[in-house]
């Protein structure tokens, strides 16, 4: 999450309602529509999606981050 509001100046999952950021933390993917994220590198973002890939599982490792 920090990357992601370093790189754009929001957060990832934000609304006035605390169930509604819960809500989107669990179900909702990542977003990258705003234009702030058109500058920013595809690598980045991908670094991100798997950062905050909903699944345990599936979410990238220390080593694969490095």
């Amino acid at each position: 999450m920090i990357i992601y509001l370093l790189l754009s100046g929001t957060l990832p999952f934000d609304d006035d309602d605390d169930r509604e950021i819960a809500r989107q933390t669990i179900h909702d993917p990542v977003d990258f529509s705003y234009q702030t994220w058109k500058n920013v590198p595809d690598d980045a973002k991908l670094l991100i999606k798997g950062l905050l890939q909903k699944d345990p599982e599936k979410r990238m490792t220390l080593q694969e981050v490095l």
